[in-house]
């Protein structure tokens, strides 16, 4: 049986949608199935939810507004998945920019991506001066700074907000002076310490 063109194929599950719980097989005997895009059906997922080694590789739709919507793949990956390093992450990495329309003191990239390293160029406008507090002297000019950071399974810092503060004696001054923030959920290297074999 082959099938040039035609209505679309929709293949039932004994498992309910959305659940990661339960698997289902397809079984094809003495045929190929060709297919230019799954779609699978599911429930709305966040990238950086936690799932287990068994499901490793299996694909669910992601949804989530402050994210571009991609499949999600059931990954090990010690750099943004917590607990035991397994988590569903986009199939393909992405690195996106905000662009804000006026400038901000501080931000947070979405659940499942890291404030990426480095910055984009002209990511803080350095013409915003420092306010002047009686009694506090400036140690720190306007500067960025990472938040929220985390240690991965692999002992590594990660940090998902970034801020844009002015240092006195004691204390941090925010500043509305944030015009860019890149965030990502690509990594392609793991930097190892005191390796032996």
């Amino acid at each position: 049986f082959k099938m040039e063109s035609g209505p679309d194929i929709q293949i039932g599950a004994n498992a309910p949608i959305g659940d990661s719980s339960k698997s289902s097989v397809l079984e094809v005997r003495n045929a190929g199935i060709q297919a230019g895009y799954i779609s699978p059906i599911s429930h709305a997922i966040t990238p950086g939810i936690n799932c287990n080694s068994f499901e490793l590789g299996k694909i669910a739709q992601g949804a989530n507004s402050n994210l571009i919507n991609s499949q999600m793949q059931c990954t090990y990956n010690p750099t943004f998945c917590a607990n035991n390093g397994y988590c569903y992450l986009p199939v393909k990495g992405t690195s996106f920019e905000y662009q804000f329309t006026s400038p901000k003191s501080s931000y947070s990239c979405p659940t499942g991506t890291i404030v990426d390293n480095p910055q984009p160029l002209n990511n803080i406008d350095t013409s915003v001066n420092c306010p002047i507090i009686p009694g506090q002297s400036l140690t720190q000019k306007l500067h960025g700074e990472n938040t929220n950071c985390y240690v991965s399974v692999t002992k590594m810092t990660f940090c998902q907000g970034y801020k844009v503060v002015c240092t006195y004696g004691d204390r941090e001054e925010y500043v509305n002076a944030l015009l860019k923030l890149r965030c990502s959920s690509e990594t392609n290297t793991y930097v190892v310490d005191n390796f032996t074999q």
